[in-house]
């Protein structure tokens, strides 16, 4: 494989950067990161190492890492793991204005799925966007909570059909 057939984000956290690094086939068939091992080791320059499947550090700074692989000809996007849109070369990495949304979304979100204490209720999606019903089906694909993913699965099929 070459450069640019792979996409590439930098992601950070409070204290330690890193890039998430997959195959456009693979992510644009699937809709996530590839599970495979290995797979840009030949191609990344010296100074990048495999953390994980997929996962990667850099021991320059976040930055120069992030410049590398845009010269070698890999793509940017945002895998949506982080708050903000696909970020392009040049620009600031995330629009505070989005990320306050966004959080203001989550927010409501996780508001509405809190359980009451005094009892077990079933959780009623029909008062959330369709949107947010797809974000949180894939948190629970991703957290192997494949019955409640049903549930909302059952949910959006109700509304294609009305």
């Amino acid at each position: 494989m070459k450069p640019q057939d792979f996409y590439f984000e930098l992601s950070k956290n409070e204290d330690e950067a890193f890039f998430l690094i997959t195959p456009k086939a693979y992510y644009d068939k699937e809709g996530c990161l590839s599970d495979e091992s290995g797979l840009a080791d030949e191609i990344l320059p010296s100074g990048f190492c495999e953390l994980a499947e997929s996962t990667y550090e850099y021991n320059g700074t976040p930055e120069n890492g992030r410049q590398l692989l845009i010269d070698l000809g890999m793509k940017e996007i945002s895998f949506g793991f982080q708050k903000g849109e696909s970020s392009k070369p040049g620009e600031d990495d995330f629009d505070d204005e989005d990320e306050d949304e966004e959080k203001e979304e989550y927010d409501e979100l996780d508001e509405l799925l809190k359980e009451d204490d005094s009892e077990y209720k079933a959780f009623d999606y029909k008062n959330l966007s369709t949107d947010k019903l797809l974000r949180h089906m894939r948190v629970m694909i991703d957290t192997e909570a494949f019955e409640e993913a049903a549930k909302i699965r059952d949910e959006l099929n109700s509304r294609e059909t009305q």
